[in-house]
């Protein structure tokens, strides 16, 4: 999985690129978008997709070596 230099689709087939890390890149789309309709009825749904752990770090490695081997 990829987390950095995230894009967002737009109303229409383009699409917006940031550089960074992906959900910095959202939280900014976002907040730009609520400034611009801070006067108008709307719903938002932000919903970032990456963990909130480091990937393949789940356990010290002494938790698995106590495990029956397979």
């Amino acid at each position: 999985m990829v987390f950095f230099d995230g894009f967002v689709h737009k109303d229409d087939w383009n699409y917006e690129r940031w550089e960074g890390y992906e959900t910095d890149g959202l939280l900014n789309y976002a907040t730009e978008f609520l400034d611009s309709v801070h006067d108008k009825p709307f719903l938002m749904f932000l919903s970032p997709h990456q963990p909130h752990y480091t990937p393949f770090e789940f356990a010290p490695s002494k938790y698995y070596e106590a495990l029956p081997s397979t």
